[in-house]
């Protein structure tokens, strides 16, 4: 007897082969290590099952209310965007790729834009913050996690492995 999940929330069947249709997979980056990984592995996907990525990049700065900066903050928005051309035009490699800039906080604006009927899937990196950091900074992927509606996968770079493997690591 096989078992298979859909990637909608649509429970588990009992008959046939998992087989979920992958049209969009949404690529939340902050321009980490954690965050090129997962576009990497969203990219991979992607090719497997003939899907779009739709990078978003959320900047939070403009959340934090600084009245008078008006052009401070387009000033970043477009070095952000800058940066987010590049780190698509880098990974595109044949997949169709739409890059998106946008303010709010990062793991807000990530659930809200799952919720676009294209969304099948969130691929997101993590960072290696461990213990006290981890618990004053948060995390966004956990809290997308926590609150997605569509199938998360999360990413580490092996770089950050070994942060969480020891548990006497630094805190960093």
């Amino acid at each position: 007897m096989s078992r298979s999940v859909g990637l909608r929330g649509a429970g588990a069947y009992l008959d046939g082969v998992a087989d979920p249709e992958l049209r969009t997979i949404l690529c939340p980056v902050d321009f980490s290590l954690g965050a090129e990984e997962a576009l990497r592995y969203a990219l991979f996907l992607a090719r497997t099952h003939g899907a779009k990525v739709r990078v978003l990049h959320v900047d939070d700065f403009a959340s934090f209310g600084v009245p008078g900066e008006a052009g401070l903050v387009e000033e970043r928005h477009a070095r952000l965007g800058e940066q987010l051309r590049e780190l698509v035009n880098r990974h595109r490699g044949g997949v169709d790729i739409e890059a998106r800039l946008q303010s709010g906080i990062p793991y807000e604006a990530i659930v809200e834009a799952s919720h676009d009927p294209e969304v099948d899937m969130i691929v997101l990196g993590t960072h290696g913050r461990t213990g006290l950091k981890r618990l004053l900074v948060g995390s966004v992927a956990e809290r997308v996690v926590r609150t997605a509606h569509v199938p998360v996968v999360t990413v580490r770079h092996p770089e950050y492995a070994s942060v969480a493997k020891s548990p006497g690591a630094p805190i960093r």
